[in-house]
C-alpha cells in the first residue's frame, strides 16, 4: 500500500491527471476483495499474501487519487474547508464500515458455527471444535468480502464517470517588497 500510494503520487504529478490511477486503483481492490472471498481453509499459504499485495497496491491507488481529485475540483480559497470534509468522510466511513462488516461477520459466524450470541470463544478455538471454527470463520469472511468487492465496484464505477480534471499545479510566490502590509 505504501509502495503503490507513493509511486501513484509520484507518477500523478508527472502526468498531470488522476482519472485513470483511481480506475485501476479501484480495480485492483476489486480483484483483491473477490480474491479474497474465494479463499477457504485449504488456500494455499501463498495466497493471503499475494491477494493481500493486490487489494494494498489498489487502495495505496485510490488515496491520493481521491485527494487530487477533491483538491483540483474546488477554488484554491475552498481547499481547507474541501480537506475537512474529506478527513470527516474518512473517518465516518471508517467507523461506519468497521461497524456493518464486523456486524455481518458476527452474524455469520454465528449461523455458520451453529451458535447464537453470546458464545464461549474459548470452546470454540480448542479442541476438535478448532477446525469447525476454522471453517465457520471463512465462511463468514466470504461474506465480508464479496460485501466489500461490492462497495469496490461502487467506487470503480464512480471513478469511470469522474471528470478528469487536471491537478492543480503550485504557483510561483512573488516577493514580497518591503511597502506591502
Amino acid at each position: 500500500m505504501l509502495v503503490s500510494n507513493t509511486l501513484a503520487g509520484m507518477l500523478i504529478a508527472q502526468v498531470g491527471r488522476y482519472k485513470w490511477f483511481a480506475v485501476v486503483g479501484f480495480s485492483l481492490s476489486t480483484l483483491g476483495f473477490l480474491a479474497l472471498s474465494q479463499l477457504g481453509t485449504a488456500a494455499p499459504a501463498l495466497a493471503l499474501p499475494l491477494c493481500l499485495v493486490v487489494l494494498g497496491a489498489g487502495t495505496g491507488m485510490i488515496f491520493p487519487t481521491l485527494t487530487l481529485s477533491y483538491q483540483s475540483a474546488v477554488r484554491f480559497d475552498e481547499l481547507g474547508v474541501a480537506t475537512a470534509l474529506n478527513q470527516f468522510s474518512r473517518a465516518m466511513g471508517g467507523t461506519l464500515g468497521a461497524a456493518l462488516f464486523g456486524t455481518l461477520l458476527v452474524l455469520r459466524f454465528a449461523a455458520e458455527a451453529g451458535t447464537s450470541a453470546p458464545f464461549d470463544v474459548t470452546a470454540l478455538l480448542s479442541g476438535p471444535i478448532a477446525s469447525g471454527t476454522r471453517e465457520a470463520l471463512a465462511n463468514s469472511l466470504h461474506w465480508v468480502f464479496a460485501s466489500a468487492c461490492l462497495v469496490s465496484v461502487l467506487g470503480l464505477l464512480g471513478s469511470l464517470v469522474w471528470r478528469d480534471l487536471s491537478i492543480r499545479r503550485p504557483v510561483a510566490t512573488r516577493a514580497v517588497s518591503q511597502s506591502d502590509p
